[in-house]
């Protein structure tokens, strides 16, 4: 890059004030953007601060050190935005939500995905975050492999059910923590024979048995096995305290059919001897607990639904909270989370939403105070993620201080975003995928980083876990607090 065409060096008062220096007993320039207002320079040049000096150099106006690309030939580094000094060719990637080395990605690289050889082939994967830590379950291999689990993302799988005839085949799984100890409550509907959940408890060191009553499986809202061979899946799940909610769809159609077949949705609190149905959905639900209740979503045909579950005595009841309307062709996925202070008792609901066309949709999310009442809405109304190119399932997670995570999937990547309490949005991250991910994406928090798991649908279907890049002194490269507000 050339360097000072004209020097200028103007005396006696007042040049300080126009960023200027007489080279003798004024102050070193800092800055020229002054002079490049008040005496425009002739076209692709301008005024910049060189060796203490304004001088006349290839058109930097933010100053950067990069010239801008209008000015300079295809193979000098130069300035894809002159408005912004933290972006030129050449610069590290960081995470502000900016295009900062010019080469038309955002983001990339501050989260580093791996992979694992052990965790290649799974297929009908779930994600859960326990109070042990987080967790996948899935199938791998063959059929009549059975479960396995791969704690954090990218461990190796552990098998979590030795009984090939309970788990030979898996074609849905879910789970959820128990609320004590290592513990993970496991639900999975079983290919051929009775299609309905089954469900069990496995405990760190111990294979989950799926034996005895637990091989009776879960009601379904159609009759009982073996004479109700109605399909089942797309199950949800929530957990405490040895309580589980089991939330599942009365069709057998995949996550990310789309459109997807409206079907019933029920309930059922572990093997309770009937199933509630609360209403209808066209794609997958998501459950939460808060408290002593639950809350499930679904997209139903009039928009996103949110129903409260109670188990009173023994007794199923439901009620519609709130409906969140969709526009186009309707919604066709949710994930909810809590933000909850033990302390106080307060909750605060996370969804999460895709609105739009099939294959291409929007992202949405909104907050709710939640109260015996009901729901106080938090923001006024939902915040746009992104306003197009969403494919597949959603997740959500959130932490204590009211700091939310929101994952999904484009054609070719991941991203994540966080929304602070006031609103703003922080990102995308994003992790390059092979193909659309079109499986449930799990998303957690590590210390004060997001975390992703989720299976890369490449040629291995290996599962995939994608930390934020951490440098030497151990700091995380995205300050999720702090400065990139979008």
């Amino acid at each position: 890059m050339s360097r000072a065409l004209f020097l200028v060096a103007l005396l006696g008062t007042g040049c300080s004030a126009l960023g200027l220096t007489d080279g003798l007993d004024q102050e070193g320039c800092t800055s020229c953007a002054d002079l490049n207002a008040i005496d425009p320079p002739p076209a692709c040049m301008s005024w910049q601060c060189i060796d203490g000096l304004c001088a006349l150099d290839v058109e930097d106006l933010d100053e950067d050190g990069v010239p801008s690309a209008m000015c300079v030939p295809e193979d000098v580094p130069s300035d894809c935005d002159e408005a912004d000094p933290t972006n030129g060719e050449g610069f590290e990637e960081a995470c502000d939500g900016q295009d900062n080395d010019c080469d038309e990605r955002v983001d990339e690289d501050v989260l580093v995905a791996a992979r694992r050889a052990e965790t290649e082939r799974i297929e009908a994967l779930s994600h859960c975050a326990t109070d042990s830590g987080f967790y996948t379950v899935f199938r791998q291999g063959p059929a009549g492999s059975g479960l396995r689990l791969s704690r954090g993302g990218t461990s190796e799988p552990t098998v979590v059910d030795q009984d090939a005839a309970a788990g030979a085949n898996p074609i849905e799984t879910a789970c959820s923590g128990s609320g004590g100890g290592i513990e993970v409550d496991i639900a999975f509907v079983p290919s051929g024979g009775c299609p309905r959940v089954v469900a069990g408890t496995w405990r760190f060191g111990s294979p989950m048995s799926l034996s005895g009553d637990a091989m009776r499986g879960l009601p379904k809202l159609g009759g009982s096995c073996p004479d109700d061979t109605s399909p089942v899946g797309s199950i949800a799940m929530a957990s405490t305290g040895g309580r589980t909610l089991v939330v599942f769809r009365a069709s057998d159609a995949p996550r990310d059919a789309c459109p997807a077949p409206e079907a019933s949705v029920g309930a059922t609190f572990g093997f309770s001897p009937a199933a509630l149905e609360i209403g209808r959905s066209v794609g997958a639900p998501a459950a939460v607990r808060l408290g002593d209740r639950y809350v499930v979503a679904f997209a139903g045909r009039g928009g996103v639904e949110l129903h409260e579950v109670l188990d009173t005595g023994g007794e199923l009841t439901a009620r519609l909270l709130s409906t969140e309307p969709c526009a186009g062709d309707g919604c066709h996925s949710v994930a909810l989370a809590r933000s909850s202070d033990p302390l106080l008792g307060a909750h605060r609901l996370g969804l999460a939403w895709r609105e739009g066309a099939c294959g291409d949709g929007a992202v949405r999310f909104r907050r709710w105070d939640a109260t015996a009442e009901g729901l106080t809405p938090v923001d006024d109304a939902p915040i746009e993620l992104a306003a197009s190119g969403a494919i597949g399932p959603l997740a959500v997670v959130a932490r204590r201080e009211d700091l939310w995570g929101v994952a999904w999937s484009t054609s070719d990547d991941v991203h994540v975003q966080t929304i602070r309490e006031d609103g703003l949005g922080v990102g995308p991250l994003t992790v390059p995928t092979s193909a659309p991910v079109t499986e449930p994406i799990g998303l957690y928090w590590s210390h004060d980083d997001p975390q992703l798991a989720f299976r890369d649908p490449g040629p291995d279907t290996a599962l995939v876990g994608a930390r934020v890049r951490r440098g030497e002194d151990d700091e995380g490269i995205c300050e999720w607090f702090g400065e990139g507000d979008r």
